[in-house]
């Protein structure tokens, strides 16, 4: 394939400086989360996962309200697979923050933010709902990571192989971008 240059003008290919920071803070955030987790969670990842929720919550919505940047010139199957993925992406880093909101409820455990906050909410824990809600942690914080490598990986062979500028849309924002 030939080169496709960037083009700085086009706000439909890419990004805004709000979407790039958003998108590199979460992957951190994701990752970040990943290596701590545990099957009872440790008190690193509670405290980061309760502080983080609602900024990948905020991520979440605003990728699905501006959408995503134009789709490159591969065949539709291929641009089909892409944004399933990305798509796949979104709904498990979501299940991951609202099971993670949760879960503590659910379970009767305490929210406790790095000991700084601590409290609990006058709820009774699930039999069913408790349980419940850690498989669906635990399946979406699996498939966020599995999906997180497909996306890397279709970013580099975009990038080097194809020899695109797809990885220039999250590193150069653009005024009014996606």
């Amino acid at each position: 394939m030939s080169r496709r240059d960037f083009n700085p003008k086009d706000r439909f290919a890419a990004y805004s400086l709000g979407s790039v920071i958003s998108h590199w803070l979460s992957a951190i955030i994701v990752v970040v989360l990943y290596i701590n987790h545990a099957d009872d969670p440790t008190p690193a990842h509670l405290g980061l996962g309760l502080i983080a929720a609602p900024f990948l919550l905020l991520r979440v919505q605003n990728r699905f309200r501006r959408g995503y940047a134009r789709m490159s010139d591969h065949s539709a199957i291929y641009n089909f697979a892409t944004r399933l993925v990305m798509t796949l992406m979104l709904v498990c880093i979501l299940a991951l923050a609202l099971s993670g909101i949760l879960l503590p409820a659910l379970t009767g455990n305490a929210y406790d933010i790095f000991g700084w906050v601590r409290f609990t909410l006058p709820f009774p824990p699930s039999r069913t709902l408790g349980p419940f809600m850690q498989t669906v942690h635990a399946i979406a914080g699996h498939a966020v990571v599995i999906l997180a490598v497909i996306h890397v990986f279709d970013t580099v062979a975009q990038q080097f192989y194809d020899r695109s500028t797809i990885l220039v849309r999250m590193l150069r924002p653009v005024k009014d971008g996606k």
